[in-house]
């Protein structure tokens, strides 16, 4: 009995631990789609009414030039590394040269460095 207690209160509190931790990222969600001139009401609304997307086509009008060239900087990383990391892995994997064992060490505490 006394074990089932204990597990039902500290459910309870993580229950309540995640809604306080959450509840953040609901409101700015909530947020986002609730009209300008709903924002300023008292009391709030805790579901937006008259949902809107108008914030999001906004911010995709504005900052779609910026989001497009950032997707092509990634996507070139991405594939110039694939480029350069397939080969050097299969080197290190298949043909086991000298000293391939301290380079994969190395390479293993390099990435353990943020």
């Amino acid at each position: 009995m006394t074990a089932t207690r204990r597990t039902w209160w500290r459910t309870g509190l993580g229950v309540v631990f995640t809604v306080l931790m959450l509840f953040p990222v609901y409101w700015m969600i909530n947020v986002s789609f609730t009209r300008d001139q709903d924002m300023r009401k008292s009391p709030p609304y805790w579901f937006p009414v008259h949902g809107t997307l108008d914030g999001y086509r906004a911010v995709l009008e504005q900052q779609g030039p910026y989001l497009a060239t950032s997707l092509v900087v990634g996507l070139g990383t991405v594939a110039l590394t694939l480029v350069i990391a397939a080969p050097a892995a299969y080197s290190l994997a298949k043909l086991r040269p000298r000293g391939g064992g301290v380079l994969s060490f190395v390479l293993l505490i390099a990435q353990m460095i943020p």
